[in-house]
């Protein structure tokens, strides 16, 4: 069962609910719509599954100050510069 595969049963079946007439729109053809839609969803293998998911707290920037500073460390600024745009040319 691939993921197109089960796109286009579910496209079949809100097409076949769309056209349903309102006399023919009874709970019996919905419930077995219904039906058949969750048996699509069962369908779908384990690996592809997403999870619901898990809200994190938000985080203030302020949080990231000096965060990579050792990477600089010994490290000219100036001259870094410098070099960074002698290599433009």
């Amino acid at each position: 069962m691939t993921v197109r595969s089960l796109k286009e049963q579910l496209a079949s079946l809100r097409e076949e609910l769309q056209n349903l007439q309102p006399a023919e729109r009874d709970r019996a053809k919905l419930e077995d719509i219904v039906r058949r839609m969750e048996a699509i969803v069962e369908e779908v293998p384990p690996e592809i599954q997403i999870e619901e998911p898990v809200l994190t707290k938000k985080h203030n920037i302020m949080e990231w100050w000096g965060v990579g500073k050792e990477v600089w460390q010994g490290i000219d600024v100036d001259e870094y510069i410098r070099k960074e745009r002698d290599s433009w040319r």
